[in-house]
Formats: C-alpha cells, sequence, structure tokens
C-alpha cells in the first residue's frame, strides 16, 4: 500500500493557479516577483507535507511517494532554489516514519543524482523523458532504487509493440534496485489486454520472480503460512477467505512477507549482536534508535572511528548470504 502527497513546488503552482496550465506564468510570476514569500509558504507546504505522509504510514501505507508533477515546469536554477530544497525538507520528515520513501520529478530526469543526494530517497521516480540508460547510471552511483521510464501512451500501441518496447526498456535500464513501471500513472482507458502485454513481458525476461511469487502463495494456501529465510513463520489466514479483496490482500501477504520478514529479521539480528559487542567494547556510545533498515547512535566524537568498525561488521556479519551485506555509515552533529 503506497501513500502519496503533491510536493511543495506542484502544490504551490496548483494555489496559486488555481487549475494546471501550460505555462505556470502566475505561480513563477512569484518566485520572481516576491521569493520570500514563495519560499515561506513552501517551507510551510514542505512540513505539513512531510507531516500528513507521515500520517498515511501510521495508518498503513507501506511506503510514501512524493510527486512533484510540475517540477518539469522550472529551468535548473529555479528548480535548484524553489523546487528540490522543499522536496527534501518533505521527505526528510516523511523518512521518520520508517518506511521507504519515493521522489519523482517528471520532467526533471537530468537532477536524478541531485535529487537523489538532496532527499537521501530511497527510490527514484524515472519518467518517460529520461533515458533509461541515464537513470541506470544513477542507480548505479546512488543507493536509490529506480522505478518507471515507459511512456504511459505505449500501452496504446499493439500488444507485440509493447512487448518489443518493454524488452528494449529492461535491456537498458534493469539492474540491482529497479522496479518495473510506467514513466506515470497509467490512462484510464488503456485496454487491459495491453497492460498484461507489459506485465507479461517482464516476468517472460524473469521467469524466476513469476515462479518465486507464485510458489510463495501457494505455500501459504496449503500449509497457511510463510516463512522468512530464517524459518520464521508469518500465519496469512486471509489467503484462504471467501471475499475476494481480503483473499488477494492474503496473497500479496504471501509475496512480500518472506522479503519483508527476512529483512526484519537481519536488522533484528543485527541489533543483538552489535548491542552484545558495544557491552563489550568498553565505548560510550549507545544506540537509540531503529529506522527500517537503520540504525541510529549516539557517541563522542572521539569514538566515531571505532564505532563505525563495530556497526559495520556487526550489521554485515549478521547472517552469512550468497549476496553479501553491503552498510553505509554516515556521521553528523
Amino acid at each position: 500500500l503506497i501513500g502519496f502527497a503533491g510536493a511543495p513546488w506542484t502544490l504551490f503552482a496548483y494555489m496559486t493557479e488555481g487549475k494546471g496550465t501550460k505555462s505556470f506564468s502566475i505561480a513563477k510570476k512569484l518566485l520572481f516577483a516576491d521569493p520570500a514569500f514563495s519560499h515561506a509558504l513552501m517551507a510551510r507546504l514542505a512540513d505539513n507535507v512531510g507531516r500528513f505522509l507521515v500520517a498515511q504510514a501510521a495508518a498503513g501505507a507501506q511506503a510514501l511517494q512524493i510527486f512533484d508533477s510540475w517540477s518539469g515546469s522550472l529551468g535548473p536554477r529555479e528548480y535548484r532554489e524553489f523546487a528540490l530544497p522543499y522536496m527534501a525538507r518533505t521527505a526528510a520528515i516523511a523518512k521518520t516514519a520508517g518506511v521507504p520513501v519515493i521522489c519523482f520529478a517528471p520532467g526533471s530526469g537530468w537532477a536524478l543524482g541531485e535529487i537523489a543526494e538532496a532527499t537521501g530517497c530511497d527510490v527514484l521516480g524515472v519518467d518517460w523523458h529520461t533515458d533509461a540508460a541515464w537513470a541506470r547510471g544513477v542507480a548505479d552511483a546512488t543507493t536509490c532504487a529506480i522505478q518507471g521510464n515507459l511512456d504511459p501512451c505505449t500501452l496504446y500501441a499493439s500488444p507485440e509493440v509493447i512487448r518489443e518496447r518493454t524488452r528494449q526498456m529492461l535491456a537498458k535500464i534493469d539492474g540491482p534496485g529497479y522496479i518495473a513501471n510506467l514513466g506515470h500513472g497509467i490512462l484510464p482507458d488503456i485496454p487491459v489486454a495491453h497492460a498484461k502485454a507489459f506485465i507479461e513481458t517482464y516476468f517472460t525476461r524473469f521467469a524466476g520472480v513469476r515462479a518465486w511469487l507464485d510458489q510463495a502463495v501457494e505455500q501459504a494456501r496449503s500449509r497457511g503460512y510463510v516463512e522468512t529465510i530464517f524459518g520464521r513463520r508469518r500465519y496469512i489466514p486471509e489467503i484462504l477467505d471467501r471475499n475476494f479483496n481480503t483473499r488477494s490482500l492474503g496473497e500479496r501477504l504471501a509475496q512480500n512477507s518472506p522479503i519483508q520478514g527476512s529483512a526484519a529479521d537481519l536488522i533484528k539480528m543485527a541489533m543483538i549482536r552489535i548491542d552484545e559487542t558495544l557491552r563489550r567494547s568498553g565505548l560510550a556510545a549507545k544506540m537509540l534508535l531503529q529506522v527500517h533498515d537503520e540504525l541510529v547512535f549516539e557517541c563522542p566524537a572521539a569514538e566515531v572511528g571505532p564505532l563505525t568498525d563495530l556497526v559495520r561488521e556487526g550489521m554485515e556479519g549478521a547472517a552469512a548470504l550468497r549476496v553479501p551485506l553491503v552498510v553505509d555509515v554516515g556521521v553528523g552533529a
């Protein structure tokens, strides 16, 4: 379940224009004629949108997406001054909810790297204006996952063309952390068969993914539960419910729980490991908080080096996996 909200610049544009326009001349006039007012309103919007997203997470949203739908109406200088800082401010608040944060600024693909750095988001949305190979390069250079890129209007083409365009996109953009998706929302009059052609093309290319998802659902139906890679069970009674919506929820839980549950197991194992090592180390540092897959510590400046080594070893050594665990450590006052 993904919660979402408009970014401050997009909301500012709608508030001042009263509607969507081609030029957003009224909104942009305010940026140039009264920058102090514009910054003040943008800051207020950022704080309120951030709190709104946190509330969505508290109500059950498993990820949060910030849409800056009209970022492409701004030039680079104005985008960096009036849009990006306030998307970053919104994202910083949203991240306190402890769920993944997605930032999407259609029309501003040239700034993907800057968006990743400024917001610290977990996922970058990629529109169809952005070259797929360029987006792949940004993902490889940052810790961000990426999603999207296919022009939604491609789905008006024949299924054969849709499959070919999807294969071409995947050849350029696929890699670690890629989420196959459209470069914006699906249009309401797209034929269902055409949307299926897009989805099935992905699963044809990655047949192992489809097989694993189907296996997880079948296991939940036959056993009543699924397991994390460490054997912890998640019972899913919804999987056999007579109600279609409840049963569909059970299928999604069956597919997501082994992955999300294993991630939760890993961070808990790392916390236990680090706590035990920290007690023996004699350091004054303290582990304060877990936020999603991150741990927050407090320590004297003189202990930053030893604590960094201790935390990295504790998290990366939490479990022996075929894909190694890699940890980033940041320090701030």
